[in-house]
């Protein structure tokens, strides 16, 4: 606002003239609400993370009952001026209960199913979608498990095997396996055949 509206003006101006600058500031304010001008770059850059949490039900052989998936596009752009930049899905269709970020021209995405916008500078939530269990929701890992009891006994045995399936996509990383045991459950021996292993008695979860 001090560039606006020097420090030294007066309220009432008898002449009708007002000591408002006669230019806005460099910088501060822009055609589009949400991405400032004069944004520089010496390295111009885009990143987008697409996260997706998979809510799926398999049964002992490794087959899946159902599956859906809550997924968001997650972005950090880097770019000198004003940008406008265009993303297309390979299956557009697939998504539903879409949530967009302001940018996005949503007349466009209607009538083309593409994402076409002028980014905010820096970090921001593009969208957040759905994917219903009524589509054939490919999940990148395979999971196979199975439950046995020993006669006249309180022990259990819980065997659990997960690898990766051969998917479109990129090799999964940095997978996760959590149980959530029952309140009987007073205690687990964790075996892994690969990397770590914890359990908490309170929360009986082991993972």
């Amino acid at each position: 606002m001090r560039s606006l509206v020097p420090s030294n003006c007066q309220i009432f101006s008898v002449s009708g003239s007002t000591n408002v600058g006669d230019q806005l500031p460099t910088g501060q304010l822009s055609v589009v609400p949400w991405r400032r001008t004069g944004v520089k770059y010496t390295n111009n850059e885009a990143y987008f993370d697409v996260i997706e949490e998979i809510d799926a039900i398999i049964d002992k052989s490794g087959s899946t009952i159902t599956a859906e998936i809550q997924g968001v596009i997650d972005a950090c752009v880097k770019l000198t001026g004003m940008p406008d930049l265009t993303l297309s899905f390979m299956n557009p269709r697939l998504l539903d209960d879409v949530s967009f970020h302001p940018c996005v021209r949503f007349k466009r995405w209607e009538s083309e199913r593409i994402l076409s916008f002028i980014p905010p500078d820096g970090n921001f939530r593009l969208l957040s979608y759905h994917v219903s269990a009524q589509n054939l929701v490919a999940i990148p890992v395979y999971v196979k498990h199975s439950i046995s009891f020993r006669d006249s006994s309180s022990l259990g045995r819980f065997e659990i095997t997960v690898g990766p399936k051969q998917t479109m996509g990129k090799t999964i990383e940095g997978v996760t396996v959590t149980s959530q045991m029952p309140k009987g459950v007073l205690n687990m021996s964790l075996t892994p055949s690969q990397g770590t292993h914890t359990f908490d008695p309170v929360t009986k979860v082991g993972d």
